[in-house]
């Protein structure tokens, strides 16, 4: 992973919000970072030398990238193999869904990266370093909305502070590699973002995802409506017929169940709650995550029949089934209303499958810095 990142201010002192902005199948990070730049600039809460902004770039071998350079502590420069990805097998940009990155970091997930970049911020604070920090927005469009969505779903990171790593003072941390860590840390370093990437307590800073334009979710059990066009139609498991045309409709990344897509963060996630898929949604629902759609982002979608044939034929469409499908589980569960409240979904009116639009709309601005 190569990273872009602008510090409106070089005094982390002063910093109040941290953007990571992840881009799409595209992987036009810069693109995205000049979106989330411009967005900063429409807001009111935050002083433009309170915000940092980074957009990570998930290289793939097509990119020709080979080595990195990193600063280390004494001012000398190290070169080392960036962490990459591959883009076509199984399926195209496979860093979406929480893959494994390529030799020689193949015990790395692309979401164990941005689960030590966000410690880094949240952790840090601890020791001084981002001391006013209130709050990590993690936003992502289109094959970005996929991989912040799924992040959200699966990270056992402490930075959400709802006892994902109970047992263990900082257990996403511990279980990651530890030659990423070192690898982060030195890159953050040579950045001057500075700091530890972990601490034994965990600070007061809000966490939270913006969803923005998937293609597909991850829904949280294997109940589908029966009619997709219908979101009052009954919710409920596939027919056997439905199911033996799509056998793997449910399995990850579209659903939890085991098979699928290789995923081993995906694994370690299930295996946190001792295989149950159930507790896995309930956290996951507890989490604040803010859904924003496109009110035209109505293209008709042609991929596959796990999200073809179960979620919806446009995006809007999907994030609205999705959204209406997890409601409901709210509700059977009987979940308080504080924590319903945490997860929310909004339209933005007129506008297509844009970044910049949807993050520069008022509805943008509301989910990215509160404004």
């Amino acid at each position: 992973m190569n990273h872009q990142g602008n510090s409106i201010s070089n005094d982390t002192d002063k910093i109040k919000l941290v953007l990571i902005i992840i881009h799409g199948s595209g992987r036009n990070a810069d693109g995205y970072l000049y979106a989330g730049m411009s967005a900063s600039q429409l807001q009111k809460k935050y002083a433009q030398d309170e915000i940092m902004i980074i957009a990570p770039h998930f290289l793939v071998p097509e990119d020709g990238i080979d080595q990195v350079p990193v600063f280390e502590g004494d001012g000398s420069v190290t070169l080392y193999p960036p962490l990459q990805w591959n883009e076509t097998d199984p399926i195209p940009h496979t860093w979406r869904y929480g893959a494994s990155a390529l030799h020689p970091w193949e015990d790395v997930s692309s979401y164990d990266a941005i689960d030590a970049l966000v410690e880094h911020f949240v952790f840090g604070k601890n020791t001084g370093m981002y001391e006013n920090l209130e709050r990590v927005v993690v936003a992502g469009h289109s094959a970005g909305g996929q991989f912040t969505h799924r992040w959200a779903l699966t990270s056992n990171s402490g930075v959400w502070g709802d006892n994902s790593n109970e047992g263990n003072e900082n257990q996403a941390s511990l279980a990651m590699s530890n030659r990423l860590k070192v690898s982060l840390k030195r890159m953050l370093r040579s950045a001057r973002l500075g700091g530890s990437s972990s601490s034994s307590t965990l600070s007061q800073v809000e966490v939270m995802a913006v969803v923005a334009n998937p293609r597909s979710f991850c829904y949280l059990d294997e109940r589908r409506f029966r009619d997709m066009h219908n979101s009052s139609s009954p919710l409920e498991i596939p027919s056997e017929e439905q199911r033996a045309l799509c056998p793997t409709y449910n399995s990850w990344e579209w659903g939890l169940d085991e098979g699928g897509l290789p995923c081993p963060y995906r694994d370690k996630a299930v295996a946190h709650f001792n295989g149950n898929t159930t507790r896995l949604a309930m956290r996951y629902m507890q989490r604040d995550v803010i859904y924003i759609a496109g009110g035209n982002d109505t293209d008709l979608l042609h991929s596959s029949c796990e999200d073809d044939d179960f979620q919806g034929v446009s995006r809007l469409q999907r994030s609205h089934n999705f959204f209406e499908s997890m409601k409901m589980m709210m509700h059977e569960y009987r979940m308080e209303r504080e924590d319903i409240h945490r997860q929310e979904r909004m339209v933005v009116k007129d506008v297509i499958h844009d970044h910049t639009l949807m993050f520069q709309s008022r509805e943008g601005l509301y989910a990215l810095f509160g404004d």
